[in-house]
């Protein structure tokens, strides 16, 4: 269970930076290169806390959608983009909460 608990921590550390990041506009989306350099950096910090499982690393890449797509939705009002970032995140939201589901059941 303490696990659990440390890696819905390092989630929301993790997404209320980006996301704080994204939207406050000093980074904007097409200019992001240090996706690549998070995601393995939080991997490698929850094996680095023995949370080592392959539905953390789908977690952590659903995560990386939802906080990469969510922004954008307000920014884009009614295009073909805004229906394809709907899709994104939706899909990233039901795949991250059911490995969460996943994750729970494995470490009652």
């Amino acid at each position: 269970m303490k696990s659990l608990v440390t890696l819905l921590t390092y989630h929301l550390l993790f997404a209320s930076l980006l996301t704080y990041i994204i939207v406050s506009g000093s980074l904007p989306i097409y200019d992001i290169v240090l996706l690549p350099v998070f995601l393995p950096a939080l991997n490698k910090g929850l094996t680095y806390l023995k949370i080592d499982s392959q539905k953390t690393r789908i977690l952590n890449l659903a995560l990386c959608f939802m906080i990469i797509s969510l922004p954008q939705l307000t920014v884009i009002s009614s295009n073909w983009k805004y229906y394809l970032l709907l899709t994104i995140a939706s899909l990233s939201s039901i795949i991250y909460l059911y490995y969460l589901y996943q994750f729970v059941k494995e470490t009652k």
